[in-house]
């Protein structure tokens, strides 16, 4: 695959006072290019066992290209700014899913990522003076293996369980590791120090078929993230704040999910979800008082809810709803929303409803309504 896409920002300041008018603060450009491929192969041997294996590559570059301007007027470009670098990623694996029995299922696989980060910059030129800033970043480039396992019990035609344990990881992508950005009167600073994030967790599920045309699933899941990277606050004046994208030591997230599906006279399905999750910093050697506390953007609380009608021959019609819980927004978990006086993002829910019909063997028309109650 090839890749190329340019990301164009505009930042504008408005004042308290007067927010009739409004300023030019940054122009933001944002071009990136990338390559790669997978190849894969796979066979079966002796009716029990089906092995796949395959490598891929991505190779990707990107600059923030950036334009400051005066803090007055808005009319005068004072700062020139190029951050970015380009990022390399190598993988092999190989799965083997045995059938052991005609009841038990056993998949074993295996993951190994080389990535690079290189030729790394960012450099900063003052317009008025002519200086320029020019720092050096040392390449960063590592190995690492992601082994899982996982099985498969069929009790009986109604109920099978399912358990699997296994490790990844995930580099700093270029955006994170070079591209700065506001939101309101909140700035994000990239971190060029970042380090990949690494997980070990595991899983236990079952599956129910309590009656004809229902199936009920729940599976409770366990992971350990060490060094996520999350956003962190550096300094805090009234509304202005900054943080930067930082690995914030080691995290825990476990919870419980459930999803149920029943169908009905025919052309009926009625469809449902809960998540209850936990995550929270268990460790944290340069802010010890984060521990304990919940990771930002991730609520405790999640549910789903759909009712459709599918019928070829009339039509198709799909109603749904989602529930947000409650969630912070940064990692003091202390932050509240101007205007809104409880720390944190307010729970919501969203609802949608979708019409389609089909028009012959190729052609499907079809209408759409979103956030359907206009909730914000």
């Amino acid at each position: 695959f090839l890749d190329y896409k340019t990301f164009d920002a505009n930042f504008l300041a408005v004042p308290l006072t007067n927010r009739t008018v409004g300023r030019l603060t940054l122009q933001q450009r944002v071009p990136s290019t990338s390559i790669g491929g997978q190849a894969q192969w796979s066979r079966t041997f002796g009716g029990r066992h089906a092995v796949t294996a395959g490598g891929d590559v991505r190779w990707v570059d990107g600059d923030s290209v950036e334009d400051a301007f005066d803090a007055s007027t808005g009319t005068t470009m004072t700062l020139h700014r190029v951050s970015g670098g380009t990022q390399r990623n190598v993988g092999a694996f190989v799965q083997d899913v045995i059938s052991a029995s005609d009841k038990l299922t056993v998949t074993l696989s295996a993951r190994v990522d080389r990535w690079r980060n290189y030729d790394g910059h960012n450099t900063e030129t003052t317009l008025a003076t002519g200086v320029v800033v020019d720092p050096t970043f040392a390449d960063r480039q590592d190995t690492v293996g992601s082994p899982r396992i996982g099985a498969r019990y069929q009790v009986n035609n109604r109920v099978s369980v399912w358990s699997d344990f296994g490790t990844g990881f995930r580099a700093p992508t270029l955006n994170e590791l070079y591209r700065q950005f506001r939101v309101g009167t909140v700035l994000t600073q990239a971190n060029t120090a970042l380090g990949p994030e690494h997980l070990k967790g595991g899983e236990v599920g079952f599956s129910v078929i309590p009656m004809k045309n229902m199936s009920v699933r729940t599976t409770w899941y366990d992971n350990r993230v060490k060094d996520p990277v999350s956003n962190v606050t550096l300094s805090s004046s009234g509304a202005n704040v900054t943080q930067q994208r930082q690995n914030l030591g080691r995290t825990r997230i476990w919870g419980v999910q459930t999803d149920a599906e029943y169908r009905f006279a025919t052309y009926w399905k009625v469809s449902g979800g809960y998540l209850y999750n936990q995550a929270k910093v268990v460790a944290n050697d340069k802010n010890p008082s984060l521990v304990g506390l919940y990771l930002a953007q991730v609520p405790k609380n999640r549910g789903s809810f759909q009712l459709q009608y599918a019928n070829p021959r009339i039509v198709s019609v799909a109603f749904n709803f989602q529930g947000v819980g409650n969630q912070f927004d940064e990692e003091t978990n202390l932050r509240a929303i101007p205007g809104i006086t409880a720390p944190g993002l307010p729970k919501y829910n969203v609802s949608s409803l979708t019409v389609s019909r089909a028009i012959g063997p190729n052609i499907d028309v079809f209408a759409a309504a979103q956030n359907m109650f206009d909730k914000e």
